[in-house]
């Protein structure tokens, strides 16, 4: 049954190295994932445009473990995959309603940073879009302000993002020394965040405000184009992302099912051990004590063979009775 069991994980992870994880040709059981492993194949949908199978991979996580620490950061998914489906309103609702909550205060930069993109995303629809006037961008730009200052929170990665759309969005408006600027800031606050990068590209081009990939891949290109790294580095870091990463998951998933197989299998033997075998032990034993009391018994009864000390004692008086007549013979 272990070995069954280790089998189906390594099939299960094999998929996923071959392709057939996202082909369609074959069905990803959900239901055998834990809250991290389904946040991540949402992820993983999402960055294939695959919106609504990434919805429902993040709303299956949350119902499926209710209790999970993971909730917030699968809402926040949530309301960017409906920012990449024009679905402003239920975007938006979801961040308001975590604001208000506020149940992870290190939180907050990130959810300040898609309030900021839900006006930039808005800025597009309206007229005017490059100007400083423009409501939208001002807007934005005061959310990005709020991540920066917001002092109850550590969150280097929400904080740097910040920083990074901050300069973005200077640049969309025609500030380029600003945006500058704040590119400039990233790569000296917040050095080993992915943002850095980002910046580092920007600053090359201020002008240009397009937005920049962060996926794995995108992510190697841009260190090779910064000659950070050089393409044979490259070539292997990426095969590291689609063979390491994937075995890792694979280990945790054996480790899981070698764990749960464990708990089976105590559980079988406490059921197999009943009681009675040893109440049998202690009823043989019992026996031989019970005997020796017995026998021990027979001296009391010889303690009562008393009552020939009782006749003598009766004798004399008898005797006394005798000697009287010849008290008589004297007269």
């Amino acid at each position: 049954m272990k070995l069954v069991r280790v089998s189906l994980a390594i099939m299960f992870f094999s998929l996923m190295i071959t392709g057939c994880w996202f082909s369609g040709e074959e069905a990803v059981d959900e239901t055998q994932m834990s809250d991290v492993e389904l946040l991540n194949y949402g992820n993983q949908l999402y960055q294939m445009g695959e919106y609504q199978a990434a919805l429902g991979a993040y709303q299956y996580m949350m119902d499926k473990y209710p209790y999970s620490d993971l909730h917030v950061d699968a809402q926040l998914q949530i309301a960017a995959t409906y920012l990449k489906m024009d679905e402003f309103e239920k975007q938006m609702s979801i961040l308001l309603r975590l604001i208000r909550e506020n149940r992870i205060p290190n939180k907050i930069p990130e959810i300040y940073c898609q309030l900021g993109r839900w006006y930039e995303r808005a800025a597009e629809f309206n007229p005017g879009v490059f100007s400083t006037d423009t409501t939208d961008y001002k807007n934005a730009l005061s959310f990005y302000n709020k991540a920066l200052n917001y002092e109850d929170s550590d969150d280097e990665i929400g904080k740097a993002q910040a920083l990074y759309r901050r300069g973005l969005v200077e640049a969309k408006i025609g500030e380029i020394d600003k945006a500058i600027e704040d590119y400039r800031s990233v790569t000296v606050g917040f050095p080993e965040t992915d943002y850095s990068l980002l910046a580092q590209i920007k600053m090359q081009d201020p002008h240009n405000y397009r937005e920049l990939a962060l996926d794995d891949k995108s992510i190697l290109s841009y260190k090779e184009r910064l000659g950070l790294i050089t393409s044979e580095e490259e070539e292997e870091e990426e095969e590291e992302i689609v063979t390491q990463k994937p075995e890792d998951e694979m280990e945790a998933v054996i480790e899981r099912a070698e764990q749960e197989e464990q708990l089976l299998e105590e559980e079988s033997q406490s059921v197999e051990q009943p009681v009675p075998p040893v109440e049998e032990e202690e009823i043989q034993e019992a026996p031989p004590i019970q005997e020796e009391e017995i026998q021990e018994a027979p001296p009391i009864e010889e303690i009562q063979e008393a009552p020939p000390v009782e006749e003598e004692s009766e004798t004399p008086p008898e005797d006394s009775l005798i000697q009287t007549p010849a008290d008589t013979s004297g007269n």
